[in-house]
């Protein structure tokens, strides 16, 4: 018997067998691979397009997570051989900094402490030190919870710039969105300055409190608090409130904290500010903690202490006129260096857009104004700097 025909055409029809594919079969197994049917005509289906289908987008909840691309464009690089030691480099532009936008665009950089992430633009000048800053805000936590016996579950932001905030917000150094969890503050010196230092931990007192004590019933009470603790914390650096007020009392500028104060940042409003922190600490220091926390969310003055608003002012008053001054604070000199120092940054800060001589006078001033907040009364008028002019 001649088999050899019979085995060649028995090798083609299987073959043939082989290279045919039941559509309905291919259409069943596309839609479970890829959520959609193809090739739904009954015939042949060539293998290899089944291999080479495309894969259609996946459903939006399964979509891989991405970071979004970053809307800045990084400063470009030099590469040190192209660079000429008798050529200095080109000075980072002043971008005055973001207030409650664009927040994670404008501090792309992130340090992560304990119980807070620190947010920073690294290329802001002059460059943040992000872990010393990130140390001090822990060190501010810590004082501030054993100062008022409370503490501060789950965890905040802050947004740290480096530069001045853009319009209208110039003469502002920080912002607490309590509510939110998160603070900005300008961090444009070195952290030992006692000045940053304060307003760090005035800024962390607004979150803290709103937070463990609850949405303040007055402005009056929220800056007074912010006040005592930020000034409690840098200690004997700065003028004690007790001396301040009680300068400002002998020199008949005194505010009367029951009046409808503004308190619209320390450079316009410093005395505002720093009366409304004497009569917190006094509340505090004649009551205790416990009834300030109890008034805070609730302003019952009455109900806490038993006297009026109005009483207890009299009494803080009476007690501020007639505490010893710490020598040589001359009241009638500090109100004047004080009131001349803001009338300068105000006068500097309006037009205020980065230029280098008007951040070389904006410098200037902020040693002025942190040597009178040291009590280091200056023995010359800023006039003679020509530094408002600037």
């Amino acid at each position: 018997m001649h088999t050899g025909p019979l085995c060649a055409l028995l090798l083609i029809l299987w073959l043939w067998a082989g290279c045919t594919v039941d559509a309905g079969a291919a259409a069943t197994w596309s839609e479970s691979q890829f959520g959609h049917a193809a090739h739904r005509d009954r015939g042949t289906v060539d293998a290899g397009a089944l291999v080479t289908q495309p894969e259609p987008p996946l459903s939006i909840t399964a979509q891989p997570f991405r970071f979004p691309t970053p809307t800045s464009t990084p400063p470009p690089t030099v590469a040190p051989e192209t660079l000429d030691a008798d050529v200095a480099p080109e000075p980072t532009p002043y971008r005055l900094a973001a207030l409650n936008r664009d927040l994670l665009t404008a501090y792309p950089a992130t340090v992560a402490g304990e119980r807070f992430t620190l947010h920073y633009d690294p290329a802001s000048p002059p460059a943040i030190a992000p872990d010393e800053l990130a140390a001090l805000v822990a060190q501010i936590l810590a004082h501030h919870e054993q100062m008022l016996g409370v503490t501060l579950s789950g965890e905040f932001d802050i947004y740290a710039a480096g530069t001045l905030f853009a319009a209208p917000d110039q003469a502002l150094r920080g912002h607490s969105f309590s509510r939110l969890r998160y603070f900005q503050v300008v961090v444009d010196s070195d952290s030992a300055s006692a000045t940053q230092r304060y307003i760090i931990a005035h800024e962390l007192t607004h979150l803290l409190a709103w937070n463990i004590l609850g949405a303040p019933s007055s402005v009056l009470l929220s800056e007074g608090l912010a006040v005592y603790a930020g000034l409690d914390f840098v200690g004997d650096a700065l003028i004690s409130l007790n001396d301040f007020c009680a300068a400002y009392s002998q020199a008949g500028a005194l505010p009367h904290v029951s009046e409808d104060l503004a308190y619209l940042g320390h450079i316009r409003n410093l005395e505002h500010y720093y009366a409304a922190g004497c009569f917190v600490q006094f509340l505090i220091e004649q009551y205790g903690a416990t009834a300030f926390a109890r008034l805070y969310p609730t302003g019952d003055y009455v109900g806490v202490y038993g006297q009026s608003l109005a009483a207890l002012e009299a009494a803080w008053r009476t007690q501020a006129a007639v505490h010893p001054l710490a020598a040589p604070l001359d009241p009638t000199a500090l109100v004047a260096a004080i009131t001349e120092t803001k009338r300068a940054y105000l006068a500097l800060l309006v037009n205020f857009d980065g230029h280098p001589k008007q951040v070389d006078a904006y410098r200037r001033l902020d040693a002025q104004w942190a040597a009178v907040l040291a009590g280091q009364l200056p023995v010359y008028g800023l006039d003679e700097e020509g530094v408002e002019h600037e």
